[in-house]
């Protein structure tokens, strides 16, 4: 029941620092890049975006063994 819960609180943090990045990536972007398409075409040239994407994964990959070991 611990490593479920540990593994749980993991995924939080990782979904947390996921979004922060991401939304720290999505700030930086001019209103001239934002523009139709161009907002997405921009976040995907942005490493920290990515990082942030990653975070989200790995959240939802913890989430999912946590929920295996509860």
């Amino acid at each position: 029941m611990i490593p479920a819960v540990l593994v749980a609180l993991l995924s939080a943090l990782l979904f947390a620092i996921g979004s922060v990045a991401q939304q720290r990536s999505a700030s930086q972007v001019s209103t001239d890049d934002a523009a139709g398409f161009g907002l997405m075409l921009a976040l995907i040239r942005k490493p920290l975006w990515w990082a942030g994407f990653l975070g989200d994964a790995g959240g939802y990959v913890c989430q999912a063994i946590a929920l295996g070991l509860g």
